[in-house]
């Protein structure tokens, strides 16, 4: 089957970032190919998108682990204090 190259070159760059976060794993060689390193049902939504896209939340003082003041959100940042 005929695929233009630049669906070539993204499907390369999405098996690229699923490789690295061991969410895949390849095969090379006749019969190779890939395969989810993990049954489909125990990757969760939120998990699939953040290896494609980066965090998903919307500023970074919100991230898990972080803890920092800036001046767009002084007061989420509190709550989230606050929550821990």
């Amino acid at each position: 089957m005929f695929f233009p190259s630049f669906f070539e070159k993204y499907l390369e760059a999405i098996v690229k970032q699923l490789s690295q976060k061991k969410m895949i794993s390849g095969l090379r060689g006749k019969g190779g190919g890939y395969r989810l390193a993990k049954d489909p049902g125990q990757y969760p939504v939120k998990e699939i998108l953040e290896c494609m896209e980066g965090s998903l939340t919307p500023v970074a003082c919100l991230e898990k682990g972080r803890v920092v003041v800036c001046d767009y959100c002084h007061g989420a940042v509190l709550v989230r204090q606050d929550v821990q």
